[in-house]
């Protein structure tokens, strides 16, 4: 494997590749490997296999910690890892790509339109509509909370199902409506929350994440007059 790191480096400086980013992406090569070898013993490592970046990939988000905080690696971290194997999947095995940039984990967007609309108006919003009269309070202070820290658009939000959130992975499954793949969208502690709070006091049956009281999907009608 030495020898294949070795090589990688040669190739990433004959692609021009800063001395930083050799530097990163042959450790990150490393730590896979070493990955690899821990996993799977003496078995000789020939290939990538997309099986194993995907195992690997599972491994750094829900196993791997930091050496700094010692909490779970951050999505910006995990995507420089995968970053790496991207670049010794092109440069190495370009007839086997089997890792890609649609492998990179979406980062959430801090706020919808932060030019437009500042932190302490959204709070200030999101306080209204928790504080609002009615059973629905909790569902549009959710609904809000996504559209605010998740980057959605009110039909992506609107088209979640429940099986789309898991709260213990702090990740949505976000279909586009546009017959792209569906992506994954890590949300923070406060659309964890909310939607948590929510789905507590939610007793219809729907498949849909925000419904009416018949358990049918809300329209974008409904949403624009929590707006209003």
């Amino acid at each position: 494997m030495e020898k294949l790191i070795e090589e990688f480096k040669k190739k990433m400086i004959l692609e021009g590749k800063s001395r930083r980013t050799v530097e990163v992406y042959s450790n990150s090569v490393k730590e896979f490997f070493k990955w690899f070898c821990e996993s799977y013993g003496n078995v000789e490592f020939k290939k990538l296999y997309r099986e194993n970046i995907l195992e690997y990939k599972s491994y750094l988000k829900n196993i791997k910690k930091s050496s700094h905080s010692g909490n779970n690696l951050c999505p910006k971290s995990i995507n420089s890892k995968l970053s790496a194997l991207i670049c010794f999947n092109e440069l190495m095995e370009p007839d086997n790509i089997v890792v890609s940039k649609r492998d990179l984990i979406k980062i959430q967007a801090e706020m919808v339109n932060p030019t437009s609309i500042t932190k302490k108006e959204v709070e200030e919003f999101r306080q209204i509509v928790l504080q609002s009269e009615g059973c629905s309070a909790r569902r549009n202070f959710a609904i809000v909370t996504i559209l605010a820290y998740a980057g959605l658009r009110i039909s992506e939000c609107l088209n979640l199902r429940r099986s789309d959130i898991c709260l213990e992975s702090n990740q949505l499954k976000v279909a586009s409506g546009k017959g792209e793949k569906a992506r994954i969208v890590i949300v923070n502690s406060k659309i964890v929350s909310a939607v948590y709070e929510y789905l507590k006091t939610d007793c219809v049956e729907s498949e849909w994440l925000f419904h009416n009281s018949r358990g049918e999907r809300l329209n974008q009608t409904t949403i624009n007059r929590v707006f209003k």
